[in-house]
């Protein structure tokens, strides 16, 4: 499979994205993908389709993602590994072709 590139985002691609970042490097390990994260702003969330194959966010950010153009897995948590496996295992199982 190829390196997905992520981009995990918040308010200000600061505090929240990095945690996410972690927590999807770590899950994505876990899960044998090879991934690249990156972290980044919701304010141009919609520029990310053509750097980025899945965007990582916040829950709460669901309704202003919902036309970036790109694959979102929504954390509700960022420190819980099982949530992040399991919404990682959906959205790469629908969108790039992984059987977990």
């Amino acid at each position: 499979m190829k390196r997905l590139r992520m981009v995990a985002i918040c308010g200000h691609g600061m505090g929240t994205a990095i945690l996410m970042k972690m927590l999807v490097e770590k899950c994505a390990k876990k899960l044998g993908v090879p991934a690249e994260v990156d972290v980044g702003n919701v304010a141009i969330a919609r520029s990310y389709k053509m750097d980025y194959d899945l965007i990582v966010a916040s829950s709460e950010l669901e309704e202003t993602l919902a036309d970036a153009g790109l694959p979102c897995i929504l954390l509700d948590n960022f420190i819980r590994e099982e949530p992040c496996l399991e919404r990682m295992k959906k959205v790469l199982s629908e969108n790039f072709g992984y059987n977990f």
